[in-house]
């Protein structure tokens, strides 16, 4: 990753399911989810706490699916 403030989002998952999720196509977004909810709660969990991190988990994703159609891929 670049230090230039390029971020790059590796999905691993496929960039198409980015795309369908982005169209509303709600079985690629639970794709996305599966393949991220565990790392995204970690990080979450450290960052805030046990009680916080279910929480701000979902909260990450119900925004995320909120915004999605919005995700110019940048």
């Amino acid at each position: 990753m670049a230090l230039t403030g390029e971020t790059s989002i590796q999905t691993g998952t496929g960039d198409s399911d980015v795309v369908l999720a982005a169209g509303g196509d709600a079985s690629a977004f639970e794709r996305l989810y599966r393949a991220h909810v565990a790392r995204i709660h970690s990080l979450t969990r450290r960052m805030l706490g046990h009680r916080e991190a279910d929480e701000v988990t979902q909260d990450i994703f119900v925004r995320t699916w909120q915004k999605l159609g919005q995700f110019r891929g940048e």
